[in-house]
C-alpha cells in the first residue's frame, strides 16, 4: 500500500524524474529487504503512518518540489523493504510493479482526470488510518476467541 501511495504521488511529477525516483525507491527496497533478515514489530506501523502521509499530501496538498519526492523515494523504499523482508517473492520486482503504477496515473493527470488519483488517495489513507487505530481498539466478547476455539 505504501508503495501505491507513493506511486499515485508520483503519477503527479515528469517522466524522467519518476523513472529516477522508482529506480531509488526500488533499490532501497531490495538493499533493507537483503539486509534485514525478519520485519520488525513496529514496522507495520511505520508503513501505514508513511502511506497515511503521502495519501494526505496528495488528497490535500499540492505535490512537493522534485527534489523533497526523490528524497521521500529512500525512507519508502526502506520501510518498505523492511516490511517486505519475511516475504518470499522477489521484493524488487514487486516494489518496481507497485510503483510503476505511476504511469496510468500520470496518464489521468494529463488527460485532466486528476480527481481519480485523488480519490484512490483518500481511500488508502482511510485504509491505513483503520489499520493503524484498529489495534488500538478494545476486545469485546465477540472479537476475541473463548474456551471454544
Amino acid at each position: 500500500m505504501l508503495l501505491v501511495a507513493y506511486a499515485l504521488l508520483l503519477g503527479f511529477g515528469r517522466d524522467r524524474r519518476a523513472v529516477m525516483a522508482i529506480a531509488a525507491t526500488v533499490v532501497a527496497t531490495a538493499m533493507v529487504a537483503a539486509s534485514v533478515a525478519t520485519a520488525q514489530p513496529w514496522m507495520p506501523a511505520a508503513c501505514w503512518l508513511l502511506a497515511l502521509a503521502v495519501a494526505v499530501v496528495i488528497m490535500f496538498g499540492k505535490v512537493p518540489p522534485w527534489p523533497v519526492l526523490l528524497l521521500l523515494a529512500v525512507p519508502v523504499g526502506a520501510v518498505a523493504g523492511s516490511a517486505l523482508a519475511s516475504e518470499p517473492a522477489s521484493t524488487s520486482a514487486l516494489a518496481a510493479a507497485a510503483v510503476l503504477l505511476f504511469v496510468p496515473v500520470q496518464m489521468a493527470v494529463q488527460r485532466g482526470f486528476a480527481i481519480a488519483p485523488r480519490v484512490v488517495a483518500g481511500w488508502l489513507a482511510a485504509v491505513a488510518l483503520l489499520a493503524l487505530i484498529l489495534p488500538l481498539a478494545v476486545a469485546h466478547p465477540g472479537y476475541v476467541a473463548d474456551h471454544r476455539g
